[in-house]
Parts: structure tokens; sequence; C-alpha cells
């Protein structure tokens, strides 16, 4: 069963027995089977809403959930990345305080889109977590905060 767990926030529910072994394994199986997101098959299963599951990225990553509704997305905001930067980590940025550039990720338990900051030795502080899709979210996905 442990080379079926290859979704980071799979394997986070499943290490913290937030599912039991029947709904993991008709999840992975929906998963392999359908391509559909982890996220979307909890919720189409009725396993866990997307709060909870937002939740649960952020106390892992020891952050919060930002609704990206209510960010304020200035011209001078958005130059902080280049939008082919942003277009191949899935990133956005969300606020700039006191030199501190705080920048959202679609999936903020994917190493291969925030390692790269991570590496760069930008991440100083916490992470935000995240929304599965970008079109219609209202929470924002995975902040991460780096010097400006």
């Amino acid at each position: 069963m442990a080379e079926e767990i290859l979704n980071p926030l799979l394997a986070l529910i499943k290490g913290q027995a937030l599912i039991d072994d029947l709904q993991f394994e008709e999840v992975v199986a929906e998963h392999k089977r359908s391509g559909t997101s982890v996220i979307q098959i909890l919720q189409d299963f009725g396993i866990m809403d997307l709060d909870t599951i937002l939740q649960i990225e952020a106390n892992y990553l020891g952050a919060q959930v930002v609704a990206l509704k209510d960010v304020n997305f200035t011209q001078e905001l958005l130059r902080n990345i280049p939008a082919n930067t942003a277009r191949m980590y899935r990133c956005i940025p969300v606020a700039q305080f006191d030199g501190t550039l705080q920048v959202a990720f679609e999936d903020p338990l994917n190493p291969a889109r925030t390692g790269f900051w991570a590496y760069q030795g930008s991440l100083t502080d916490s992470i935000l977590t995240t929304e599965p899709e970008w079109g219609a979210s209202t929470s924002c996905p995975l902040p991460m905060y780096m010097p400006v």
C-alpha cells in the first residue's frame, strides 16, 4: 500500500489517519481510473470538504488560508514575478510588506512547484495553503514569503 501513496496530499491525510483504509483505496482507485485530482475526489466522495482540506494543508505547513477574492492584485504587486515564471511555477504574488513578497502557489505540497523558491533561499517565513483550481478559487494557494 505504501507505493500507492504518490500524491502528497493523500499521503498527508492518510498519515494523519484522517481517512480509513477503505476510503484511501477508493480515492487511489478513482484517481488512477479518472485522473481526477485527489482534492476533487475527496470532495466528490463526501470524505472532506474543501475548507477542511485547505486547513489540513495549512496546519501541516504552519500557515494560514487566504481568500484570493480579498486580494487587491495591483499592477505593482503583479510585476514582482514575471508572467512566464508565474505560469511555470503556478504562482502569484498576493501581498508585499516590509520588504517581503507573499506568493501563492496552486499546489502547496508539490515540491516541483515550490522547491525552486526554497532552493533559491527565497523562503524566509511561513507558507499559506491553496485551492486546487485557480479559476474560481476563493482561497489562496500556498503563499510563501520571500525577500523583495
